[in-house]
């Protein structure tokens, strides 16, 4: 009852601080009184269109679609938590959690790619993007990024014997599906 009360009154509230605070005490009252998930969900995302930087209304909506496994809306706070983040690391986690979900529980490879891509400009010096990014545009079959994170990996290299196997994998590249010979054999040349 009480919920229903605040709800109906919620609008009429002309201050943007008490009306995001009578948002936030609804979708309280909604998850942890009557479990109603859908009402906290619409309460919390008033909260964000009030003021789209308030954490405590995002973290609560990740806990609140990781526990109903709504994972495409988990998908998308994720994103839009990661460019409030200061913190690197917390950046990287977000991101690849985002992107490994758009790949693996979405089964949306060309989401999961953008994601990715985003990820590799955010730390350039991992390989954990290109890692998920090698297989994910192999699955859609854009042959010419495939040869491009392929080229990375050579460059980053140390060991010879790692580049000239990642070589095979992108001369196999070139001469099959992306039919360019001359660059596989370019890259054999570049290698040996």
């Amino acid at each position: 009852v009480l919920v229903e009360q605040l709800q109906a009154l919620v609008d009429e509230i002309v201050d943007d601080v008490r009306r995001r605070e009578t948002h936030r005490t609804i979708a309280g009252l909604a998850r942890d009184r009557t479990h109603d998930e859908r009402v906290a969900e619409v309460h919390f995302r008033a909260i964000l269109e009030l003021e789209p930087s308030d954490m405590a209304a995002l973290d609560a909506l990740i806990a609140l679609y990781r526990e109903v496994e709504n994972t495409e809306s988990l998908v998308d706070m994720l994103l839009l938590k990661v460019p409030m983040l200061s913190d690197l690391e917390q950046k990287v986690a977000l991101t690849l959690e985002a992107g490994t979900l758009s790949s693996d529980v979405l089964s949306k490879p060309r989401k999961a790619i953008e994601i990715f891509e985003g990820l590799q400009q955010l730390d350039p010096s991992r390989d954990t993007a290109l890692d998920h990014l090698e297989g994910l545009y192999a699955e859609v079959q854009d042959w010419e990024s495939l040869v491009h994170v392929y080229r990375q990996r050579i460059d980053r290299a140390d060991d010879l014997a790692i580049k000239k196997q990642v070589a095979g994998l992108m001369a196999g590249v070139q001469s099959g599906p992306q039919e360019a010979i001359d660059d596989a054999i370019g890259t054999w040349r570049q290698v040996l």
